[in-house]
């Protein structure tokens, strides 16, 4: 994962300008907000679990400070995401435009 991989991430709050820019009539945005309480699944636990080894190892190569260790081995028992308040969200936005 490149360090411009969280940028892309939040290119969400430009989609409704940028269909429009493009041409695009009848815009129309919304976001959706997908939440993940304990016990996750197991495609959950997998899924969620690699993903933030993934930041894990990015935010640790880049110096930024915090206990990555916890998130780095999806397959720890003792992963945050195992405990019995484990919770994870991600937000996702659908912009929809017609020509």
């Amino acid at each position: 994962m490149s360090p411009g991989y969280a940028r892309q991430l939040l290119r969400g709050r430009d989609l409704y300008r940028q269909l429009r820019e493009a041409g695009l009539r009848s815009v129309w945005q919304r976001t959706i907000l997908m939440e993940h309480y304990a016990p996750l699944s197991p495609t959950a636990l997998r899924f969620y679990g690699n993903a933030c080894a993934r930041f894990a190892r990015q935010a640790r190569n880049l110096g930024i400070p915090g206990d990555w260790a916890p998130f780095l081995n999806p397959e720890d028992a003792a992963h945050p995401l195992r405990h019995p308040d484990g919770y994870i969200s991600e937000g996702n936005v659908v912009a929809v435009g017609t020509v």
